[in-house]
């Protein structure tokens, strides 16, 4: 087989694929983030975290990546409490080589809400013996270059589902609020006793 101009623009495009994958995955490897205003319940409180670091997957840019971190959730009028969380960040590019970034989110601990403590149950992604559900989705700015996070939880306490939202909030870059439905079937279906 003759090696024609068509052979060798393929092979200069993978290689500038390749080398793109690499300087992406590098620049993506670390996020550091300090403090923020979170919403839990409609109560307000402010979640401070130490920097997120996560290593590419087996797979290259696509597969889990893992980190953990501790965060203190302190209300308006509330003293701090520690919440200790798990991250498994999925991160990917599409066809076009737009950064894409999905997370599920394990979270231990327990937030203020009204006159109460209210439990955060640890969260696990998926059917099966569920505590609660999340989603979760990344939003990267190329041009800022502004990672931005916005978490919507499901939450179970004891025999009652409630719904809990945390926003994150990277680099000072805000999302806009998402109004949950009451009335929607909650993902995590079992409650415990």
């Amino acid at each position: 087989m003759k090696f024609s101009l068509r052979h060798l623009a393929i092979f200069t495009s993978a290689i500038a694929v390749i080398l793109g994958a690499i300087q992406w995955l590098h620049r993506c490897r670390s996020i550091d983030a300090s403090s923020e205003r979170v919403s839990v319940n409609g109560r307000q409180m402010t979640l401070s975290w130490d920097t997120i670091d996560w290593e590419p997957g087996r797979s290259g840019f696509s597969g889990p990546h893992n980190t953990y971190f501790s965060a203190t959730c302190q209300a308006d009028d509330k003293d701090p409490v520690t919440v200790d969380q798990e991250l498994v960040v999925v991160a990917y590019t599409d066809y076009f080589g737009i950064p894409t970034f999905d997370v599920h989110i394990k979270v231990w601990g327990s937030c203020p809400t009204g006159q109460t403590n209210f439990n955060l149950f640890p969260i696990v992604d998926g059917g099966g013996n569920t505590d609660g559900a999340v989603d979760a989705r990344f939003d990267y700015d190329e041009s800022t270059r502004i990672l931005g996070m916005r978490i919507t939880q499901w939450i179970h306490n004891k025999h009652i589902a409630k719904e809990c939202q945390l926003d994150f909030v990277f680099d000072g870059k805000q999302f806009e609020r998402v109004e949950l439905d009451s009335t929607a079937d909650d993902p995590g279906d079992d409650t415990g006793d």
